[in-house]
């Protein structure tokens, strides 16, 4: 598994006209992993799988115009994926354990449960604790899911284990066309750490399978 992420920020004055200095495009941390599938086969209801995987720091370190772009991609995916701009001169290690079960097709539930080391130069290294618990249902004319994604700070910077944790609603729908997945989905910040910050965040996602 490779991932390329990038964020966009603009910024327009008034009369639209752009505000060049403002604007930019910037690649976060590249990660590089993959999964292991664990199969069941005497039970094809259950189905587990172990995702492990390293964050290059290749997002540049925030200036006065990169920072906004950083800040836009930083709060974009505050749960999952938040070492994707954060950390830009350290290196992260998730190992993140999913378990997915049919409860009757086409519904299913999934639990997730892992941590991610983050090896800083600057400062003391940290863990987090990654959990998750989403309802999935899936058919070939329609996927959708609802669940709650977060993460809590384990070990670093004097972490308080809840006060300092993230935690995010989801909601998606796609649609699938053969191999490709377009969706749209919804996520809203609960605690009020972070929703202070973010409120709602919304997208859409376009997965290709094969």
């Amino acid at each position: 598994m490779v991932e390329l992420p990038f964020s966009y920020y603009g910024y327009m004055e008034e009369f639209n006209v752009p505000l060049s200095e403002y604007e930019r495009t910037i690649i976060g941390n590249i990660y590089i992993g993959g999964k292991l599938h664990i199969e069941r086969s005497q039970d094809p209801d259950h189905h587990m799988f172990v995702e492990l995987g390293v964050r290059l720091p290749t997002t540049p370190e925030p200036g006065m115009g990169e920072g906004y772009a950083h800040s836009n991609g930083l709060q974009s995916e505050l749960s999952d994926r938040f070492e994707a701009f954060a950390y830009y001169n350290d290196w992260s290690i998730p190992l993140i354990g999913n378990y997915v079960r049919t409860i009757r097709d086409p519904v299913a539930i999934k639990f997730r449960l892992g941590t991610i080391w983050v090896e800083r130069k600057k400062s003391e290294n940290m863990l987090f604790l990654l959990y998750g618990l989403t309802g999935l249902y899936r058919t070939s004319a329609i996927e959708g899911y609802l669940g709650i994604n977060g993460r809590s700070p384990y070990y670093g910077n004097n972490p308080i284990f809840f006060d300092d944790g993230i935690s995010q609603l989801r909601a998606g729908v796609g649609r699938p066309f053969n191999e490709v997945v377009p969706s749209i989905y919804i996520r809203k910040t609960l605690g009020e750490n972070y929703n202070q910050i973010v409120d709602w965040g919304y997208g859409i996602n376009i997965e290709y399978r094969w």
